[in-house]
């Protein structure tokens, strides 16, 4: 019975695999997950990941979380094509994103359909 009260563990929404990053974005408001997209913005963890893969599938509409996502895109930009991609962009949230900053700033917005769809793309180039 005990075991019932204690809580499960909180699953991170920040993956490692290799040197590749993966953000896992919910499609409701989560202060842990904005806290952690802001300390990972500010850490060294990003200088040493060659990929960042945002999960963005269930992100239903741009909340706060969706701007520091596109923050971290901007920032990283200038690292490569490939320095933030995107999985599951939904293109109404494309266009929201498209509209919130130019490719210019943030570079192009590049989508898969599954994290290991893009792990194999990353494999390649």
């Amino acid at each position: 019975m005990n075991d019932l009260l204690r809580p499960s563990p909180r699953k991170s929404f920040i993956e490692w695999r290799g040197n590749v990053i993966i953000l896992s974005i919910g499609k409701d408001y989560d202060m842990e997950k904005l806290s952690e997209i802001m300390a990972l913005y500010n850490s060294e963890a990003i200088k040493r990941a060659t990929n960042i893969i945002v999960d963005i599938g269930e992100l239903t509409s741009i909340n706060v979380i969706g701007l520091e996502i596109l923050l971290l895109k901007e920032k990283l930009a200038n690292q490569g094509p490939y320095s933030v991609v995107f999985c599951g962009l939904k293109p109404e949230i494309r266009t929201i994103f498209e509209r919130l900053g130019s490719e210019e700033a943030f570079g192009e917005l590049v989508n898969f359909n599954s994290v290991d769809e893009t792990l194999d793309f990353l494999r390649r180039v």
